[in-house]
């Protein structure tokens, strides 16, 4: 395979919205999707549905094992859990980047949009008019 194939083949999971690969469900807040198995968790160990705190430190403990147990050799598949967030990777960095409230508790600007939500639907409504004029002149 060359580099070319290798890439196209490989989910987009950053990026801009509408090139990046959703592998979980739009409908869930909070999962962790194992790669390689394409396996999707929806809850913890206890049941519960994941909150972002449980999923991170889920995939934590799962990257960890994982990478305890890999050994190199060139058919042990390599496998990594990925948190998403209603269905796309969730990173603080991308979310923010697309608008969207990073489920971080104290992060400073989701925080305020949480607590004046009349406030973050203006600003988004105004980013959404700004990035239709961007489109309509390009």
């Amino acid at each position: 395979m060359t580099d070319q194939t290798t890439t196209r083949l490989r989910p987009r999971l950053f990026g801009p919205a509408d090139e990046r690969t959703r592998p979980g469900y739009p409908d869930i807040e909070w999962s962790v999707w194992i790669t390689g198995m394409d396996d999707i968790h929806e809850l913890d160990e206890d049941g519960q549905p994941f909150d972002l705190l449980a999923a991170l430190q889920f995939a934590a403990e799962y990257n960890a094992g994982a990478a305890a147990d890999y050994d190199g050799h060139p058919y042990t598949p390599v496998i990594h859990a990925v948190v998403l967030h209603w269905g796309y990777a969730w990173s603080q960095k991308s979310e923010h980047a697309h608008g969207v409230d990073c489920g971080v508790q104290r992060c400073g600007p989701c925080s305020f949009d949480r607590d004046f939500p009349e406030v973050a639907a203006a600003r988004k409504a105004a980013r959404a008019t700004a990035e239709e004029g961007a489109s309509d002149a390009g």
